[in-house]
């Protein structure tokens, strides 16, 4: 370290000026700077790029006035005039941004403004009118009786149906009276449907309709045409310096309206012959065409109408012959049921005699039956004797039960031949012939017809017992 007061006393400068707080840092700046206080400051702050205030003029140092470099040492007093520095050329730059908006602001107002008024100008009266008489009547008294040569003074209505008869096309000419297209109109007017060739042409293949805007079918019809046809906005009709012309045809089948063209016509760029040529004949040859084109849908359709009548009939024929072969069948089928019920009932008339037969044979035997049974019952004891008589009861299989006393000492034969006397049939009313006598308690047992008496069987108390057929 140097002992020269010189060199200590730009150490402890630069100590001060700076954040420096060691002397051989210090003086190791200040020999690079040949001991130049200002220039090692300068260099020290240039080295160190967290710091971002600058070094002061050399006058200032220099002349002593080294306070204003501690001043602005303070972090604090940096930061303020970092940020008004800033501040103002915000506040110029924000000032400029706010100058161009109003601009464009103004200018878009103004080109809105001038839309407006133009197309105030332009459609301020279209469609406001019902009376098409009084538009044609102004329209000949600006043009001349030479206008009534081409134009008619009917609706559109009267002239679509006109053109349905007739079969011709339509001219529409869309005739603007607004001063902004009034001038294009009269160019157009007078130059072109003026033409005695383009007014020949338009009377031999044409029927023309002056479309006023102000009439409210023209300014329709307009609409239909120009906007929804041909897929133009508003603005793009506005823009348009001429005149507008729409071909219309319509369909016979449909009587609907079909647009052939719709163009724009210059009256300053396009003479007469220009416009026969280019629009008119246009016009009529697609017109042609689509006379070919509806010719043929009609044959079409009317082949195709013929096809389905032709079929219709044979369908009916067929209808008619099926029903017939239907009603023969069913006439047949209802011979064969009469014969069928005819056949039938001789068959129950012999079935009703064979059956009167066979159940006055089975009458008779059961008449026979019983007969006999009667001849061979003994009498039934007319006293009560618990230790000499036994209640028989018996059940038929018809569900009818009989009883009876017997004495014990009776075969038991006298208890089928008491069975014998009651006429036996079945639950479904038929005879009986075979049977056999049964008891169910206290076990299954079948009694024979014989001379064993009562008592030998072991019938000594009261007994129930069943009637069986025998199959």
């Amino acid at each position: 370290m140097t002992h020269d007061p010189l060199h200590e006393n730009k150490i402890t400068q630069f100590k001060q000026l700076t954040n420096v707080t060691e002397d051989e840092l210090a003086t190791r700046y200040l020999n690079e700077c040949n001991w130049d206080c200002e220039a090692a400051v300068g260099l020290w702050y240039q080295s160190n790029e967290s710091m971002k205030v600058a070094v002061e003029p050399r006058e200032r140092v220099s002349s002593g006035n080294w306070m204003y470099g501690l001043i602005l040492r303070i972090p604090f007093l940096r930061q303020v005039k970092s940020l008004l520095c800033k501040c103002g050329r915000c506040i110029k730059a924000l000032y400029s941004i706010l100058q161009r908006l109003v601009e464009i602001f103004v200018s878009l107002i103004r080109g809105i403004v001038e839309a407006f008024v133009r197309r105030g100008r332009r459609r301020s009266r279209h469609g406001q009118t019902t009376n098409y008489p009084q538009c044609y009547e102004q329209f000949v008294n600006r043009y001349g009786n030479d206008a009534t040569m081409v134009f008619q003074c009917s609706t559109f209505a009267h002239i679509r149906s006109l053109a349905l008869q007739t079969q011709q096309c339509i001219m529409v000419y869309f005739h603007n009276q607004s001063p902004v297209d009034l001038n294009a109109s009269d160019l157009f007017v007078r130059n072109i449907l003026s033409d005695e060739h383009v007014v020949q042409y338009l009377t031999d293949n044409f029927i023309s309709w002056m479309a006023d805007l102000r009439f409210t079918e023209s300014a329709q019809l307009f609409q239909q045409v120009m906007l929804y046809e041909r897929g133009l906005t508003e603005s793009d009709v506005e823009g348009v310096d001429g005149v507008w012309v729409a071909m219309l045809s319509v369909n016979p089948r449909s009587n609907a309206v079909v647009i052939l063209d719709s163009v724009v016509i210059e009256p300053k760029k396009m003479l007469g012959m220009e416009f026969r040529m280019n629009v008119l004949d246009s016009a009529l040859h697609k017109w042609r065409e689509l006379q070919i084109t509806w010719q043929q849908e009609q044959d079409e359709a009317n082949a195709s109408r013929l096809l389905r009548l032709q079929q219709e009939e044979e369908y009916e024929r067929e209808l008619r012959e099926e029903t017939r072969r239907e009603k023969e069948r069913e006439r047949g089928k209802e011979k064969d049921r009469r014969d069928d019920e005819k056949y039938n009932s001789d068959d129950k008339d012999n079935d009703k005699d064979s059956k009167d037969d066979e159940d006055s044979e089975t009458k008779m035997k059961s008449i026979r039956r019983i007969e006999n049974a009667k001849t061979k019952l003994t009498p039934e004891p007319s006293f009560v004797d618990v230790s000499r008589c036994v209640k028989i009861r018996i059940n038929l299989p018809n569900g009818k039960k009989i009883e009876r006393l017997f004495q014990r000492t009776d075969p038991i034969e006298q208890i089928f031949y008491f069975v014998e006397t009651h006429e036996l049939r079945d639950a479904n009313g038929l005879f009986i012939e075979h049977w056999e006598l049964i008891r169910t308690l206290p076990d299954l047992h079948k009694y024979q017809k014989s001379k064993s008496t009562l008592q030998q069987l072991g019938i000594t108390f009261p007994v129930n017992l069943f009637v069986q057929q025998v199959f």
